[in-house]
């Protein structure tokens, strides 16, 4: 590539950092206008867009790291927030007595959005470490008493050199050093009308050993967007009053819409249905790869609300498929026409668990900060029990990832089915490992880790009645520092978004298991587990503030071909995922000796901390600017040396318990008998085969003929097991 991408001869030699993409000379949209590379280019202009500020933006510039990305999205900005040591300051005091006014960013260090003054003013994202204006949310100054108040000055004060605050947080609005930056400067251009090329701050490794591509390289491009030019044009919105960004009412409906696969969108109302029917124009269906598949022409999707008339609709022939609910997985749960689809779904409870908060919320419930209690409610959870009640089709899981993730999917090779990751949730939940090989819980003993993995259920109900007396003796001996006065109950807010049934069995078990949990302990009627579903679409922000302290069903999705990466969720601190906001990941230190192999830092000890060593093994430590650079991403150090990191700071996450492991998604669906898939066997990457390899078992006409034959009643039917 061009010297202006800057690449060193040590990257070069590395490799991976930049490459190139041939495309197919027969690609078209729906209507046969072409596609070629120079329509990728202009859609990752416009991704990246300053004048919009697209939200998606930050996966090209977080996730993959496309060359001047993010300098690109900021160009606009004459002045940017940087941190204070860009500015070579050694301290934030060497910039107070420089002048330098340092702010910090309120909205997300304290959940402030839509905090206001005394006078009404809103709350600015970033407020002054010298900055006395109070600010509180607008119902707080209208019935006078102060809900969560709080100035940059008290924040400061309070916070700055604890876990939760430090030199990272504290930045200067400044001149952009990128202001008016072109887009011809970011990494990611067309040099002929066929060939793309994505050149990134961090590399990634696509090539097996033998030089051929891998499956890395479809999986780690997928996401690149398609935009159809001259329609997107027309779909711009110039800014609102009050906005500087412009928007787009692209893919808002039939009208604002392109296709360019081998469905296009016929029909489209917003909320309620849409079509797909075959697109002639898509170059697939005439390649012999592809011969016999793709016998469905139209798809027709409806929104319908109430579960009921959806199952009615269903059992009379009107629908094809439908997911498997509650309150219908006594009757077809075990139908030979359910399909269950592992997915990549892994859940659990999340536990607030910043002591400074806790103290001041007045609910008396500073114990969630002492980690025995946190891990006392793990223990307590029938996770088997739980799902089976809560869930349709979920299944029990203890670890952050669970059983659809893949470190080497051509192999079968799957996480969750390591020693390392075994052996880490072994340790998790109380198994010790003896000289011999074998493993004890403290009753029994496994003749070796399988044994004991297999044996494990995360369930201790003894053990966790001990450790709720640990943690009441350390609350009742350190009152104050934990805020607790006996005298008053104890009171946990099980928060949600919306009071439907599925919240309300959620609640109702992890109330009783937490009930359960103190019966016969000093803790027995003290504790209130009380029900609030008024967060809505805030309830993440909301946890994250500490406005409630039980998150349940919460957890993350996709990346199945990346566990490694899928750690961001709970280690990165910079990305906005992470519930636990309070955990100083940057800052807590892990000693590990990286595992033997051919490769430079085998066998070496090193001690950084979590996020640091998260980088280092995805390979942005040096884009990320981590005071160690080392590369360990896939495909640049032995897979078992990573795989054996990766479980390790699972391990550590664990055991902090402000997460608890429970629920591994898994999709239950009914299909209806007028079609079959291709195979009753799950595939990663394919499915069950979806649309694309269904084969029809009924014309129209015979459908109807076989549905008035059962009655205009397929129930029974459907409750066939073989």
């Amino acid at each position: 590539v061009d010297a202006k991408w800057g690449y060193t001869d040590a990257q070069k030699e590395m490799g991976g950092y930049a490459w190139k993409i041939t495309l197919r000379e027969d690609l078209t949209w729906d209507d046969g206008t072409p596609i070629d590379a120079t329509d990728f280019v202009y859609t990752m202009q416009q991704q990246l867009d300053p004048t919009f500020k697209n939200m998606r933006a930050s996966t090209y510039y977080n996730n993959i790291q496309i060359k001047n990305a993010r300098n690109y999205v900021f160009s606009l900005d004459e002045m940017v927030y940087v941190n204070f040591a860009t500015k070579g300051y050694e301290t934030y005091q060497e910039a107070l007595d420089a002048g330098e006014t340092l702010l910090f960013d309120v909205w997300s260090f304290y959940g402030a959005q839509g905090y206001v003054d005394a006078d009404g003013n809103e709350c600015p994202q970033y407020v002054s470490i010298t900055d006395e204006t109070v600010y509180d949310t607008p119902d707080a100054w209208t019935s006078g008493t102060a809900v969560d108040a709080f100035s940059g000055a008290v924040l400061f004060e309070t916070y700055y050199g604890t876990p939760y605050m430090d030199d990272s947080l504290l930045m200067i609005y400044t001149k952009n050093d990128t202001y008016g930056l072109t887009y011809d400067q970011v990494g990611y251009y067309s040099p002929s009308k066929y060939e793309l090329v994505v050149c990134m701050d961090t590399p990634i490794q696509l090539k097996k050993e033998d030089g051929s591509l891998s499956y890395q390289a479809a999986y780690s491009f997928q996401s690149f967007p398609l935009v159809k030019k001259d329609l997107y044009e027309k779909c711009k919105q110039e800014p609102v009053a009050g906005s500087t960004l412009w928007t787009t009412n692209y893919n808002t409906s039939l009208e604002t819409s392109a296709s360019w696969g081998p469905y296009k969108l016929t029909q489209f109302q917003s909320g309620k249905s849409y079509t797909l029917e075959r697109n002639d124009n898509w170059f697939g269906y005439d390649l012999e790869d592809n011969k016999g598949q793709y016998e469905i022409d139209r798809i027709e999707c409806e929104q319908i609300s109430d579960i009921n008339t959806a199952w009615m609709s269903f059992l009379s022939g009107n629908l094809d498929e439908i997911g498997l609910d509650v309150t219908h997985k006594a009757d077809y749960r075990d139908s030979k026409y359910t399909y269950f689809a592992p997915g990549t779904g892994s859940f659990g409870m999340n536990l607030y668990a910043n002591l400074d908060v806790l103290k001041e919320n007045g609910r008396n419930n500073g114990i969630l900060a002492i980690r025995d209690f946190r891990k006392a409610i793990s223990l307590s959870l029938d996770r088997d029990d739980y799902n089976a009640t809560v869930y349709t089709a979920d299944e029990s899981l203890l670890g952050l990832l669970g059983p659809a993730y893949y470190y080497d999917v051509e192999n079968k090779g799957v996480y969750r089915d390591t020693v390392y990751a075994k052996e880490a949730l072994l340790r998790v939940y109380g198994f010790t490992e003896n000289a011999d090989g074998s493993w004890t819980d403290g009753t029994n003993t496994y003749s070796d880790y399988e044994e004991a993995y297999e044996a494990m259920n995360g369930y201790n109900p003894t053990l966790a009645k001990e450790l709720v007396e640990s943690a009441y003796k350390e609350l009742t001996e350190n009152a104050e520092e934990y805020g607790y006065d006996d005298s008053k109950p104890i009171t946990f807010v099980y928060g949600t978004a919306s009071d439907i049934d599925s919240t309300r069995r959620n609640f109702d078990y992890i109330k009783k298991t937490i009930e359960t949990m103190v019966q016969g302990t000093s803790l027995e009627g003290k504790i209130n587990v009380t029900f609030d579903a008024s967060f809505g679409s805030a309830w993440a922000t909301d946890f994250r503030s500490g406005a409630y302290d039980i998150a349940a069903g919460t957890g993350f999705t996709g990346g199945a071909l990346d566990p490694s990466g899928f750690l961001q969720c709970y280690l990165d601190p910079e990305a906005g995922l992470m519930y636990s906001t309070w955990w100083d990941t940057a800052h807590e230190m892990l000693e590990f000796t990286m595992p033997e192999g051919d490769y430079a830092e085998a066998g070496q000890t090193f001690t950084m901390s979590l996020f640091n060593w998260y980088c280092c093994l995805n390979g942005m430590a040096e884009a990320y600017d981590q005071p160690n650079t080392y590369n360990w991403g896939a495909g640049f150090i032995p897979e078992e040396a990573r795989l054996e990191l990766t479980a390790k700071l699972e391990e550590i996450t664990l055991e902090q318990y402000y997460t608890i492991a429970t629920t591994s998604e898994v999709n239950a669906t009914v299909t209806g008998a007028k079609w079959s898939y291709l195979t009753d066997e799950y595939n990663i990457f394919m499915g069950f085969g979806g649309y694309r390899y269904m084969t029809r078992n009924y014309s129209d006409e015979e459908w109807v003929n076989f549905v008035n034959e059962n009655g205009g009643d397929l129930s029974t039917e459907y409750k066939k097991t073989n």
